[in-house]
């Protein structure tokens, strides 16, 4: 996977169910997760207000998928 950067557009791939486009909003202390952005109200340019969810860096890949 390319490297993330924070404010990367992201796709989440999980287990089950369908991916989800989302906002990297920052690293967590552990070192194979992130928190993630997923539902902001389409406000994607205000991502940084919003909570981040914790997600396995593995589950991401980088871009949106459209």
């Amino acid at each position: 996977m390319n490297e993330l950067k924070i404010g990367d557009k992201v796709m989440y791939h999980p287990s089950y169910g369908k991916p989800e486009k989302g906002i990297l909003k920052s690293f967590s202390v552990k070192e194979d997760y992130a928190f993630v952005v997923y539902h902001c109200a389409e406000e994607w340019d205000r991502y940084f207000d919003y909570t981040g969810a914790s997600t396995r860096m593995d589950e991401l890949t980088k871009g949106w998928e459209e």
